[in-house]
């Protein structure tokens, strides 16, 4: 898979930074903040730890809109 850069500068500063992770020069913290920095939206990876845990409980209704505050209104 080829990498798609925000920028032809952010996908230079991207190879080497991932040139220093290589070698061990940068850890995979600060690899992953250049990846977010660097790379497209829709090519950065989204790690398990990332995503947000489940919703738990009970579901949240949303606000009722006008007509069915009118609806529920006595006459």
């Amino acid at each position: 898979m080829e990498d798609k850069y925000q920028s032809e500068l952010l996908g230079a500063i991207h190879e080497t930074a991932a040139g220093l992770h290589k070698i061990g020069a940068i850890d995979d913290d600060e690899m992953m903040e250049y990846d977010r920095d660097c790379l497209a939206q829709a090519s950065v990876p989204v790690f398990a730890a990332e995503r947000p845990a489940p919703m738990e409980g009970p579901a949240i209704r949303p606000p009722p809109n006008a007509g069915e505050l009118a609806e529920a209104a006595p006459s």
